[in-house]
């Protein structure tokens, strides 16, 4: 009975949302191999900059995500989004950084 009742509030809760999240994935991981395609051959305008620099941070976990939001702030360096991620990335690596300095003289912030 509490099977049937988890897979119920799985089934009416958390399934349309999974596949929402599925579906997004899918399609977002095909874009992205259709803007680094056309990136091997031609220079791509902002808003495609924007979406492969996004699309790789969120898919490609081990490259670096900084020289695409940098390539987009090159063309704009008032793009917003592009300034939100580069912002949060350096926070990020600040306070990795402290994490593991802390206490050895080199980076005391935290």
């Amino acid at each position: 009975k509490l099977t049937q009742k988890l897979d119920t509030h799985w089934r009416e809760h958390i399934a349309p949302a999974w596949k929402q999240h599925y579906t997004y994935a899918q399609e977002a991981q095909l874009r992205l191999g259709a803007l680094e395609h056309k990136a091997a051959f031609q220079a791509l305008e902002l808003d495609e900059l924007w979406q492969l620099a996004y699309l790789r941070e969120d898919f490609r976990p081990n490259e670096d995500p900084l020289p695409g939001y940098q390539a987009v702030l090159q063309l704009d360096p008032h793009h917003a989004q592009a300034n939100l991620a580069l912002g949060r990335l350096m926070l990020r690596r600040s306070v990795f950084l402290s994490f593991f300095c802390k206490g050895k003289g080199v980076f005391n912030a935290f």
